[in-house]
């Protein structure tokens, strides 16, 4: 599940905010479980709605959308965004 996105990406999509502390671990608080499961839900539609294509599917994360007002990359750094891409995705 890339995504084409960096490690550092992956941090600030499924960590909850917190500012002492650079690493995530699944085994600490500020995992958050709602945030990986909502990536799991974008992944899911995403998956489907391009048929598998890895290419595809890493093109619309990082392009701008014009319904989303931004990459898709960028609006799921936060809950509130990742629930907008998951309506955006599972609408079509």
């Amino acid at each position: 599940m890339q995504l084409g996105l960096s490690l550092e990406d992956w941090k600030a999509i499924v960590c909850r905010e917190r500012t002492d502390s650079p690493e995530c671990d699944s085994s600490l608080p500020w995992f958050s479980k709602d945030r990986a499961l909502h990536l799991i839900r974008i992944y899911t539609a995403l998956h489907r709605l391009m048929g598998g294509d890895d290419h595809a599917m890493k093109h619309w994360i990082k392009a701008s959308n014009h319904a989303l007002s931004a990459p898709p990359g960028t609006v799921i750094r936060t809950l509130a965004g990742m629930e907008e891409v998951v309506q955006y995705l599972e609408a079509c």
